[in-house]
């Protein structure tokens, strides 16, 4: 497992793992996320952070700051 990143949201407190190998590049790379009990994967399109599949997290506004966050840690 990765290691723990957070992010607050809206006055909440978020926490998640990169699960796999960090992402070298943003665009055209699957990010797969564990955020509590949930597994998502997130991608990066048309400047934006995207989930695939169905939406496992709570809103678009969480996806794009949880997609900025690992951007700022792993420098992508």
């Amino acid at each position: 497992m990765g290691q723990l990143l957070r992010v607050n949201f809206k006055g909440t407190d978020y926490s998640f793992r990169v699960l796999g190998e960090p992402p070298l590049r943003r665009e055209g790379s699957d990010i797969q996320i564990s955020i509590g009990e949930l597994t998502c994967t997130l991608c990066y399109q048309d400047r934006q952070w995207l989930e695939r599949g169905e939406p496992a997290l709570p809103g678009h506004e969480l996806t794009q700051a949880i997609g900025n966050a690992i951007a700022l840690r792993y420098r992508i």
